[in-house]
């Protein structure tokens, strides 16, 4: 049995533990309450620069969380992605 098949049994068997793993990374590198500042137009390039650093170097130099900071990723690229689509929505 691969690695990859012993690991996706592991986590169908295994849920509640997986996210308990999840929840226990993220507090971990999360750099503190934020407050929901507003994100600036210089973090948004600084995350989604193809030359960044990882979510954890970039969580500590913008005062952020990890999660925050894969969240607004995913909003950028999607807000973007659904901007570009200029074909009728019927």
């Amino acid at each position: 049995m691969s690695r990859y098949e012993y690991n996706k049994r592991w986590r169908i068997k295994n849920p509640l533990a997986r996210n308990v793993q999840r929840q226990r990374y993220y507090h971990k590198h999360s750099s503190g309450p934020k407050g929901g500042d507003d994100w600036t137009l210089k973090d948004e390039q600084i995350i989604l620069d193809p030359n960044r650093p990882c979510d954890v170097i970039l969580s500590q130099n913008l005062g952020r969380s990890v999660r925050a900071i894969q969240i607004k990723r995913s909003r950028i690229k999607n807000k973007t992605f659904d901007n570009a689509d200029d074909s009728p929505v019927n």
